[in-house]
């Protein structure tokens, strides 16, 4: 639903600081196309190992936030109503603390990352929670996997464990770095690169099985173990040229009891179209997905019918401070009134925040 447009003196006003502190030679964890190079590696035999250290401290204010008002809505499943809001509050301040400390070890084709991560929030108002493991403070392993590769920028892979996965511009799925704690997904994914296509597949768990809540189970006879949710998904690219790239993304996601109070209990389809390129200085993408499927409601059950479109361009013209200009927009359908048995909100999925 569109919202009138507000008087400038109402508008909220958001002011953040943030100090970030890494090590020059081994700053955050290697990109998964990246590979580690002797000059920035302790080298022990024939391993190459590097340490991993990040500090981020981060301060935010914000007079009458967000556009309703002053509520703070909390993040839940596409289902429920924006009733559940948080009470209204004038001013808003926190201070975010954030350390990683890890440790990369390569050798030829094997390679492994561990990377532990605290993170601290002190504030009159907690931050909004984006994902399962968003809440704080929180002290756990962020990274941990092995894998096998390929050299090279666009190198197959094949990795298990917890990883950042991250597609496009992170409108469907993201690492969501700029939140509290960041987002990984426990899973196995592969890549193989042949020529100029890219075919990707991984499987991740997004709750992990367990028993189903009394209240929830088909009567008493009901299966006291549920399946969780898990995430699958699969991308196919073809690089034509550096300004033309195509690629195709697929998601799938299914919930079962047990599930956490950002997700129902559903089964959900995504396919979508992505088109970007690249050209000293200039940067382009289109965007474009559509989903489908059920969701279980108290009682019944609502087939789902959605969809989004995104596009963006970036110039860049060499500026001190990587300064540019861009102009990007993005749409997605809502839910339509009278639609009582099917759900039209699009779901965007994991996205970057």
């Amino acid at each position: 639903m569109m919202q009138p447009l507000r008087p400038w003196h109402l508008a909220p006003l958001s002011i953040a600081l943030g100090v970030l502190i890494v090590d020059d030679a081994t700053a955050q964890t290697p990109a998964p196309e990246a590979s580690a190079s002797a000059s920035h590696a302790l080298v022990m035999g024939d391993w190459h190992v590097r340490p991993l250290l990040e500090l981020r401290s981060q301060a935010e204010v914000r007079v009458h936030p967000f556009d309703t008002g002053g509520a703070s809505i909390p993040a839940g499943p596409s289902t429920s109503t924006v009733g559940s809001a948080q009470p209204q509050v004038d001013n808003q301040w926190w201070v975010l603390s954030r350390g990683r400390l890890g440790i990369a070890a390569e050798r030829g084709p094997l390679r492994a990352v561990l990377e532990l991560q605290d993170a601290r929030l002190w504030g009159e108002t907690s931050a909004l929670r984006f994902d399962a493991r968003d809440g704080l403070p929180a002290t756990s392993a962020r990274l941990a996997f092995a894998e096998v590769r390929d050299t090279g920028p666009r190198a197959s892979f094949l990795r298990l464990g917890r990883q950042e996965i991250a597609w496009g511009d992170g409108r469907l799925l993201g690492a969501s770095d700029w939140s509290p704690t960041g987002r990984s997904l426990d899973a196995v994914r592969g890549q193989w690169v042949l020529g100029n296509f890219d075919f990707e597949g991984f499987s991740s768990i997004l709750v992990a099985p367990g028993a189903t809540p009394p209240g929830m189970r088909r009567g008493t006879d009901g299966d006291p173990e549920g399946a969780g949710a898990q995430l699958h998904g699969v991308r196919l690219a073809w690089h034509i040229a550096p300004l033309l790239h195509v690629e195709s993304n697929n998601l799938g996601r299914f919930a079962r009891q047990p599930t956490d109070d950002l997700l129902d209990p559903s089964d959900l389809y995504l396919t979508g179209l992505r088109i970007w390129g690249s050209y000293p200085g200039l940067s382009y993408a289109l965007e474009g997905a559509y989903e489908a499927g059920r969701t279980a409601v108290v009682g019944t059950t609502r087939t789902r019918g959605a969809w989004a479109a995104a596009a963006k361009v970036l110039y860049e013209p060499g500026l001190f401070w990587d300064l540019g200009i861009g102009v990007e927009g993005a749409y997605a359908t809502g839910q339509k009134s009278g639609e009582e048995d099917r759900l039209t909100r699009f779901d965007p999925i994991l996205p970057d925040v």
